[in-house]
């Protein structure tokens, strides 16, 4: 029991590197020995760990990537999510769209060029971040939602796709975290959204880091298809 959750070797793509989340997830990884690499949009500069500026939209640079890649994957972290938000009243099939490029899409053009080039390893592990969002009816979060209830379908049904080849795909639904994303101006807002929803509170970074490194890890070999829910409470009131 001694190495449990030792990631020690394993080569991990993290998108969304930049993120609090995701620097948590990189961060923890690589305490873990794993070698960890994070795609991001623009170089932040030193962040602890590689980072590769990548437009993940461009399928183009993003097969030319994976090309490069010398060695298949072990795990592969998608944690990218623009908190989009819009009240009906100024829904629009533009903001729905941008939800889906960011929050989805990207997703879709890097996993279809790993697996069509097999840089999954047999036995890697896909971990998604959902959110809590996805469960949740929460007012003005529609496009976000949407986007994150999808990543619960993709979860099902890239597992299913997958297994053949030995690849794992579960996810993770976090209750809203308290990160750099929310700018100062947001803070009321988020604490009311936290008396609201969240009984036990807003979650921190590391809080989502823990159960996505324990799916990462071969003690999670038997999990597949599956959403860990971190809902603080959320889920149990009424």
């Amino acid at each position: 029991m001694n190495d449990f959750m030792n990631l020690a070797g394993k080569r991990i793509l993290l998108l969304g590197a930049t993120a609090d989340i995701g620097r948590a997830i990189a961060l923890n990884a690589r305490d873990l020995g794993a070698e960890v690499q994070g795609i991001v949009r623009q170089d932040p500069g030193d962040m602890g760990f590689p980072v590769e500026a990548l437009d993940l939209l461009d399928a183009l640079a993003v097969e030319a990537y994976v090309r490069r890649l010398d060695t298949p994957l072990d795990g592969l972290v998608y944690c990218i999510g623009d908190s989009i938000k819009a009240p009906l009243s100024s829904l629009t099939p533009d903001v729905v769209h941008r939800a889906v490029d960011v929050n989805l899409n990207t997703l879709i053009v890097m996993l279809r060029a790993l697996v069509m080039a097999r840089k999954l390893k047999r036995g890697a592990s896909v971990v998604l971040v959902s959110s809590v969002s996805a469960y949740l009816g929460v007012r003005g979060m529609a496009p976000y939602a949407m986007t994150k209830s999808a990543l619960l379908v993709a979860t099902r049904t890239f597992s299913n796709e997958l297994m053949r080849h030995g690849v794992r795909v579960n996810s993770v639904s976090p209750v809203m975290v308290r990160t750099r994303m929310f700018e100062p101006e947001q803070q009321a807002w988020l604490e009311e959204m936290s008396k609201r929803h969240y009984p036990q509170g807003l979650g921190e970074p590391v809080d989502v880091a823990a159960p996505v490194l324990f799916l990462l890890s071969d003690e999670a070999s038997a999990i597949n298809g599956t959403d860990i829910i971190l809902s603080a409470g959320a889920m149990t009131t009424a």
